[in-house]
C-alpha cells in the first residue's frame, strides 16, 4: 500500500479537482509514487507518464514493488509495455 507525507496527499488532493497533473516536487520527495498514485486516484483507465530514458529501469522497479494492486502479474506487464519509447 502507497503511504504518502501530508504534503503529497494535499498536493494530490488539489491535482485530483483537475484533468491533468505535473508533479514537480524536489528529488526524493516522492514524484514516482504521486505518479503511481494518480490514475488510481483518477480511476482512469490510460495514463500517459513521461520519464527520463535514464530513470526507466528505476521507474519500472519501484512500480512493481509498489503497486497497489498486486496482481503478481507485474514482470509480464513489465515485458508487455516498458520499452515503448518514441525516437526522438
Amino acid at each position: 500500500m502507497l503511504k504518502f507525507k501530508p504534503f503529497q496527499r494535499e498536493d494530490l488532493a488539489r491535482a485530483a479537482m483537475h484533468d491533468g497533473a505535473i508533479i514537480g516536487w524536489e528529488p526524493g520527495l516522492g514524484k514516482t509514487f504521486g505518479a503511481f498514485a494518480w490514475p488510481l486516484i483518477k480511476q482512469a483507465t490510460r495514463c500517459l507518464q513521461v520519464v527520463p530514458g535514464g530513470l526507466h529501469r528505476q521507474y519500472h522497479e519501484t512500480r512493481d514493488r509498489s503497486d497497489p494492486r498486486d496482481d503478481d502479474h507485474a514482470e509480464s506487464r513489465y515485458a508487455r509495455q516498458s520499452d515503448r519509447v518514441l525516437p526522438g
